[in-house]
């Protein structure tokens, strides 16, 4: 059992080391993201989702 552990230990602890250099490529999205509403025209869905876009398409300076 302890040399199960200490194996577990270890592939926890290079799991997390390497996660750690993984980062997201620079200026993603690279192109405009498409909103696409299933539902008919003139719902409420709709016109949630035709409203949201100005107020989400202006660049964030940081990450959320």
């Amino acid at each position: 059992m302890n040399a199960l552990t200490r194996r577990a230990e270890a592939l926890l602890l290079l799991t997390l080391t390497a996660s750690s250099f993984a980062q997201a490529p620079a200026g993603y999205p690279n192109r405009p993201v498409k909103l696409m509403v299933g539902y008919s025209p003139d719902g409420a869905v709709d016109l949630i989702a035709r409203t949201l876009p100005p107020e989400t398409a202006e660049p964030r300076s940081t990450q959320p």
